[in-house]
């Protein structure tokens, strides 16, 4: 997930059934576990041209089957419902769009691809 620099998000939430609740509802991800999120915070991509953008990177791990995959099945399908929890951070109206059009992208489906 990319944000703008600055702009980290509170929690990833996901909703679904999890392993130890068969009722779908709503739960938060942990931080720096498996599944789970890792916020890398601000960091420098750099393009083939040599110009560089500050962003703010997290990654958000889910498993086949385990918990943050909706079907709770491994299928080799990833089905995730949930998105960013986003505390009211300062921001411009510029760059607010670009949250907005982030939020609207979830849920995604992921296909793993076996060999």
């Amino acid at each position: 997930m990319i944000l703008p620099a600055g702009r980290s998000p509170a929690n990833i939430v996901s909703y679904g059934p999890t392993s130890d609740n068969d009722t779908p509802h709503w739960y938060p991800f942990e931080n720096n576990t498996t599944p789970g999120v890792f916020i890398f915070g601000d960091v420098s991509l750099v393009s083939s041209s040599g110009q560089s953008v500050i962003v703010n990177a997290t990654s958000v791990r889910i498993l086949d089957g385990g918990d943050g995959d909706s079907d709770q099945l491994a299928n080799g399908t990833i089905v995730f419902v949930g998105g960013p929890e986003i505390n009211n951070q300062s921001s411009s109206s510029s760059d607010s769009g670009a949250v907005l059009w982030l939020l609207l992208l979830l849920p995604v489906s992921i296909v793993i691809f076996k060999r």
